[in-house]
């Protein structure tokens, strides 16, 4: 018989990571059952619809996420999360004003992005919040990311806003070249 010293333990890292995995895939699974078996997720819809009530904000804005597709960001609780989920949350104990040091608020900022991008046209009331979230994040490739999706939601602003045009292509050019992500 072994030793229980001998056994491989988990490191917090690692169930760190599990759970922002699970954190970003879960809300993803839900809305693509959804998008690809309406009729079979109906049982299952209220469920989810529950969840925007829930007490914790993460369970919110994960349902908001597994929902936005289906329900569109014209419901005022999934609007209200996915734009929580852009805000920026600054370290007021910093000397300065930066970003509080949370990777799960990027992964949040990243999953609202990409929720907006797939529900597509009918986001384009949440365009003045991924603007304001372009505008004020300091790192570069989320600031891309928020623009071509303002781009993928409303093509017509590629002609007023060359920030959002140039994401755009850097965004397809990026795909080009065997990024597994695509818009809708």
């Amino acid at each position: 018989h072994r030793d229980l010293h001998s056994f491989p333990t988990r490191r917090s890292s690692d169930l760190a990571n599990n759970d922002q995995m699970l954190q970003r895939y879960i809300p993803e699974a839900i809305a693509a059952t959804i998008r690809q078996h309406p009729a079979d997720a109906t049982p299952f819809i209220s469920s989810v619809e529950d969840l925007l009530d829930d007490t914790n904000a993460d369970v919110r804005f994960g349902a908001a996420c597994a929902l936005a597709e289906y329900k569109g960001v014209n419901d005022s609780k999934i609007s209200a999360e996915l734009a929580a989920g852009l805000k920026i949350i600054y370290d007021t104990s910093a000397p300065v004003r930066v970003p509080r040091p949370n990777p799960e608020d990027g992964l949040k900022q990243l999953m609202a992005v990409e929720t907006l991008q797939r529900v597509g046209p009918d986001a384009k009331s949440m365009i003045p919040a991924l603007l304001e979230y372009a505008h004020s994040t300091q790192d570069k490739l989320s600031r891309e990311h928020a623009l071509a999706a303002i781009g993928y939601i409303d093509p017509n602003l590629r002609n007023t806003m060359p920030e959002v045009d140039q994401a755009v292509k850097n965004d397809r050019t990026f795909k080009s070249m065997g990024s597994p992500v695509s818009p809708k």
